[in-house]
C-alpha cells in the first residue's frame, strides 16, 4: 500500500489516501485551520517529488486531501498551514 495510511488504536485501518510514495512524515497537532482544530500531516512524496500537506480529522481520522472520490476531503494549502502556525506567508 502506498501513500498515507491512518489506523485505529484496534488496528483497523481507518482511512487512507494514495498519493503516491511519502516518507519522512511529519505530524503537527493542535493546529486551527478555518475554525477547526486539525492535525496537520506533512510528508516529501518520492512519485511527485512534492511536500504533501493534508489535514486529519482528529475525531474521525479521515484524512483531507482533495480527492474526488471522498467529498469529505479538502485540500490544505500550504498558505493555510503558514497563516495557522503563525508564520509569514513563502516568497
Amino acid at each position: 500500500m502506498r501513500g498515507f495510511v491512518v489506523y485505529g488504536l484496534d488496528g483497523a485501518i481507518v482511512a487512507t489516501s494514495d498519493v503516491g510514495r511519502v516518507n519522512n512524515v511529519d505530524l503537527r497537532d493542535g493546529v486551527d485551520i478555518g475554525g477547526q482544530r486539525t492535525i496537520v500531516v506533512a510528508a516529501t512524496n518520492r512519485t511527485t517529488e512534492t511536500i504533501d500537506v493534508l489535514a486529519l480529522d482528529p475525531e474521525t481520522g479521515s484524512l483531507a486531501d482533495g480527492s474526488e472520490a471522498n467529498q469529505n476531503f479538502k485540500l490544505v494549502s500550504w498558505a493555510d498551514v503558514l497563516d495557522a502556525l503563525g508564520l509569514p506567508p513563502a516568497s
